[in-house]
């Protein structure tokens, strides 16, 4: 894979941009309830991409926690899901970091995390590289602009 996954959370891009993962997971989370777990990672240094992993008992009875005047309209469906996150993960990149890296491309994953598959562990945190094992065929066809085969995993239109 030609991912570049650290186990560090700050990455410097070779354009001198930085990403810190752990700064875009909290904020993806902060910015949108429906947020489970992310990953972060980087393509041959230079692209930013993450994992959205949805809390999906949401989806099916949402908690009103946010109301639409407060900026959430309570998907109900996977496709709604992406369109509200894709809006959100374009609102995280305009209020990004000076000097950090934007987030170029994303992926909602319908499948939950689990145990018994490794890609969580007993703290309920993704295992990063199980995940990006994991996801690779997907990972990649969105890098290179390839249709999505996985009826399981939506693409994220990021402006």
């Amino acid at each position: 894979m030609s991912n570049t996954v650290s186990s560090k959370n700050i990455i410097t891009l070779r354009n001198g941009l930085i990403v810190d993962k752990e700064y875009i997971n909290k904020e993806t989370g902060k910015i949108c309830h429906y947020v489970a777990q992310t990953v972060v990672g980087v393509h041959n240094s230079e692209e930013v991409f993450v994992l959205i992993f949805p809390n999906q008992k949401l989806l099916y009875q949402p908690d009103f926690v946010r109301s639409p005047e407060e900026g959430c309209f309570c998907p109900r469906s996977f496709s709604e899901l992406n369109m509200c996150l894709s809006g959100c993960a374009s609102s995280l990149n305009q209020n990004i970091k000076q000097g950090h890296s934007k987030i170029h491309h994303g992926l909602i994953i319908k499948e939950p995390l689990s145990l018994s598959e490794g890609t969580l562990d007993e703290d309920n945190e993704a295992i990063e590289s199980a995940v990006l094992t994991k996801y690779e065929k997907e990972i990649q066809a969105l890098l290179h602009e390839e249709p999505n085969t996985n009826p399981n995993v939506f693409v994220m239109n990021i402006v």
